[in-house]
């Protein structure tokens, strides 16, 4: 499980998803980052990581944990996006 409110900023994580796998970079002390992976960001764009949920509307905020979804907002469309479940989390990459 990583808390990435403390993470620090320029730190880098990878997530792979039963999908896809994610390159982040935290740009700020908030919880904006840069995104790359998937289908969906071939190349680095600037997301907020809201946190994970089971797959329901609960969310568990400001966490990313295996075996849960993570939920990104996109932040030039303002779209909440929803991977597929967390399979592994390497930090730092």
């Amino acid at each position: 499980m990583i808390i990435i409110s403390k993470m620090d900023v320029g730190a880098k994580i990878q997530i792979k998803t039963h999908n896809s796998l994610y390159k982040l970079e935290k740009i700020n002390t908030e919880n904006d980052f840069l995104i790359e992976g998937g289908s969906r960001w071939p190349k680095p764009h600037k997301v907020f990581v809201n946190g994970c949920t089971w797959g329901g509307s609960m969310i568990k905020p400001g966490v990313i944990e295996e075996n849960m979804y993570m939920e990104i907002i996109d932040l030039e469309c303002n779209k909440i996006i929803i991977t597929s479940p967390i399979e592994s989390i390497i930090v730092p990459i």
